[in-house]
């Protein structure tokens, strides 16, 4: 919604501006990001789209974007959590399934 924003102070999403809410404030504010799309759908892009969302996160153990937000995913658990910046490597254990290709994990055929 283009009228409102996540407020990662309260977890909440509100009406606002790029300024900040329309009715009080907040120390963490990210306009234009409260929308009802799962954070899966950065699944097969990629870390570094998935970051972009102020409530995602990526796990880097099951190398999957998932709702979060600082230190830890908001369901479940993750040992390789990442919040507002990638892991610098792949180098981690895949499935056989997976192979690295381009710094990230591709499915092979």
């Amino acid at each position: 919604d283009p009228d409102c924003g996540w407020c990662a102070s309260t977890n909440q999403c509100l009406s606002g501006t790029s300024a900040g809410p329309n009715s009080g404030s907040c120390s963490n504010w990210h306009f234009s990001y409260c929308k009802d799309q799962p954070c899966a759908l950065y699944n097969g892009i990629g870390c570094q789209a998935c970051i972009k969302s102020p409530f995602c996160g990526w796990c880097r153990d099951s190398d999957e974007c998932i709702e979060g937000a600082g230190g830890s995913p908001f369901f479940g658990s993750c040992v390789g959590w990442f919040y507002g910046t990638c892991p610098t490597s792949t180098s981690h254990a895949l499935p056989p399934r997976w192979t690295n290709k381009g710094g990230d994990p591709v499915q092979r055929n």
